[in-house]
């Protein structure tokens, strides 16, 4: 029903067209309550590349939005592993003990990898992104070595050697070629080049240069070189010495002792 309007008749409504009016509005009202019109909404995204579309219900297409993208650089490529002294920056990835880590504050690396490494500022310098089941193990180590945690970050670990420590202690002076010490291996054992770890001195220091003897099963195999001055010895141990189950080893006082020299420690460091 159209709505007489007295604009376009030129006249007063006569009341039958006000109510006319009326009743015209009212059924229009109670036509749109019982039967509102369906809102076009979002139906789906879709995503090509950087790029984003929204399909909506009435099967229009709003976009192509440009989509903000981070860009993310493997580093020391194509292994990706962490280097020391290496300036980073935010988003450079790396990987390390079976890890791989993302870069959230520009640095410099370290000497050694530290997961917690931050700028003492509360900047941490690495976020762990995820790690690789088959590969948790960090790479290198050798025969015999064992994983050890570094400190109490998750994933920190290292390979680490187990040592046997021999220690022997002389009250007093010893006696001219006296046998100090006889120790059968019980396993394999190795006195590292230099014997790296060991120690030696005397309370009350020689007043001359004299040397004690190690032998492996009877054979000369360095010496432990003690001085006036200081009161720590050295080692002449020119390389590594292995020693199988079973093997003797043996340290002697020298053939002409200094009777001042007294109160002598010794411990040797081997390797497993």
């Amino acid at each position: 029903m159209a709505l007489v309007l007295r604009s376009v008749k030129g006249s007063n409504l006569t009341p039958t067209e006000v109510d006319d009016n009326f009743v015209g509005l009212d059924s229009r009202l109670a036509a749109l309550e019982d039967h509102p019109p369906v809102a076009v909404e979002i139906d789906f995204f879709s995503i090509t590349g950087n790029q984003l579309l929204i399909h909506m219900t009435d099967h229009s297409i709003k976009g192509p939005l440009t989509l903000p993208t981070a860009t993310m650089r493997l580093t020391n490529p194509p292994t990706g592993l962490w280097e020391p002294s290496t300036p980073y920056q935010n988003l450079d990835l790396f990987n390390i003990n079976g890890s791989t880590y993302l870069v959230v504050f520009p640095h410099t690396s370290g000497l050694t990898f530290d997961a917690g490494a931050n700028d003492g500022l509360g900047h941490n310098f690495y976020s762990l992104m995820f790690t690789n089941p088959a590969d948790v193990i960090p790479a290198g180590g050798s025969i015999g070595q064992f994983l050890t945690k570094v400190d109490g970050h998750d994933f920190n670990t290292q390979w680490s050697t187990e040592f046997r420590r021999l220690s022997i202690y002389i009250s007093g002076s010893p006696a001219a070629s006296e046998r100090l010490l006889r120790y059968e291996t019980p396993e394999i054992i190795t006195l590292p080049g230099g014997l790296v770890g060991s120690r030696a001195s005397a309370a009350i220091p020689t007043t001359a240069p004299t040397s004690f003897n190690l032998q492996q099963n009877g054979v000369t195999i360095g010496s432990i070189d003690f001085f006036s001055s200081p009161a720590e010895a050295a080692f002449t141990f020119i390389s590594d010495v292995t020693f199988q189950v079973g093997d003797i080893l043996e340290i002697f006082a020298p053939g002409t002792i200094d009777t001042t020299q007294a109160d002598i420690s010794i411990t040797l460091q081997a390797h497993l």
